[in-house]
């Protein structure tokens, strides 16, 4: 609902409406990047609710950029390095599943996205840039190569143990594989993508 008030606002005032969403629209049963067009499958909430956002955008407004990104990271808020950073203080050993494959996505390399699709000209009606884009960082890896990474980075001695995510449950589903496409969106605004671990290596 609060994604189909902002909709009719920006239809109202003729603007364009700059939507973050989320790779949990999908189930995780592919086994090669997701596009844009794959069918939407989410397994909970969170991902049911972002879709039905979407959804409500599409329907309302023309003028819209939907962003689907995925483990999303920064220096600032709560997000899984600054966990990672954390628990290696507290402890010596640190378990972190290994069979949940996606891509993490550095926030400044977001934000910086965001920033040039807002300065990008399309607030014609006939633009043909609307709709919906994947962005994440680029490459693929688990969340236990994501915290292998973090440390390495950091220089921190920790053991590091890979577990299933059987042995890890959370009320919430996680799709065993997210990685996002990135071709429409670096086609559509001229860009060059960093890698996960360069983009990693920029914040530490």
């Amino acid at each position: 609902i609060g994604a189909k008030n902002l909709a009719e606002v920006s239809k109202k005032f003729d603007t364009v409406l700059l939507h973050i969403s989320t790779d949990f629209v999908f189930d995780g049963n592919k086994k090669t990047p997701y596009l844009e067009q794959d069918l939407p499958n989410p397994t909970g909430v969170y991902g049911q609710t972002k879709l039905d956002g979407e959804k409500a955008i599409q329907q309302v407004l023309e003028k819209h950029f939907i962003i689907r990104t995925s483990w999303v990271y920064s220096q600032f808020g709560n997000n899984f390095m600054k966990t990672m950073l954390r628990l290696a203080s507290e402890r010596d050993t640190i378990s972190v599943v290994n069979d949940q494959i996606g891509t993490p996505t550095n926030a400044v390399d977001l934000a910086e996205i965001l920033v040039k699709i807002i300065l990008t000209d399309n607030r014609q009606p006939t633009t043909d840039n609307f709709g919906i884009y994947n962005f994440s960082n680029e490459g693929q890896c688990s969340w236990y190569d994501f915290a292998k990474k973090i440390f390495e980075i950091n220089n921190i001695s920790i053991n590091l143990l890979p577990i299933p995510t059987t042995s890890f449950p959370t009320p919430a589903k996680r799709p065993s594989f997210s990685v996002l496409d990135k071709s429409k969106i670096k086609t559509a605004f001229n860009l060059s993508i960093k890698s996960w671990e360069t983009s990693l290596e920029t914040i530490k």
